[in-house]
């Protein structure tokens, strides 16, 4: 007669595998924490462009000015109601770097605000306060984390808007121009 054969793992078979998990596991886990903050930087900063975009956009739907607003918790965008011609109180569209970005650092270069007019183009702000020309998002959660740039309005782009990798040659498309 021949013997019955037993199918399965061994408890040693089941230790080695689950050791070889955890290395890899291990292993991985830097990695992971810098793709995930350098994945909200890129979250920020394309949400900061969809803003921006957005307020642009709004304004010549509506033919009439429109306003983005930027502060350390997010953005908003300002549309300008037509009974009393200024902007609303109320933000038209939100958004919180909480929903996607809360480790992205945000630093503005010019002012806060940018305000668009009927036909798409960057004018002065109604309430002086200087125009946004430039963001700088990273992260501090990570020792070498990557900054994007957004361009508002420069010299380098016109009156369009860019986001750039300040990292890259000025004349790589990716990078950002002088």
């Amino acid at each position: 007669m021949r013997a019955c054969l037993h199918r399965g793992f061994t408890l040693i078979e089941m230790m080695i595998a689950l050791v070889i998990i955890a290395l890899l596991a291990l292993l991985a886990a830097p990695m992971y924490g810098e793709m995930i903050a350098n994945t909200e930087v890129r979250n920020a900063s394309e949400n900061i462009l969809m803003g921006l975009r957005t307020a642009q956009g709004e304004a010549i739907k509506l033919n009439a000015p429109a306003k983005f607003k930027l502060d350390s918790t997010g953005w908003n965008v300002y549309v300008t109601d037509p009974d009393t011609n200024d902007f609303d109180a109320t933000a038209w569209r939100s958004y919180l770097f909480a929903e996607g970005a809360k480790r992205a650092t945000v630093t503005a270069t010019g002012g806060s605000e940018v305000t668009f007019n009927g036909l798409g183009q960057i004018v002065k702000n109604v309430d002086g306060v200087d125009i946004l020309t430039q963001v700088d998002v990273t992260t501090s959660a990570i020792s070498n984390p990557r900054t994007l740039r957004i361009l508002v309005g420069t010299g380098a782009v016109g009156a369009g808007m860019k986001m750039c990798d300040p990292s890259y040659p000025v004349d790589d498309p990716v990078g950002c121009p002088a």
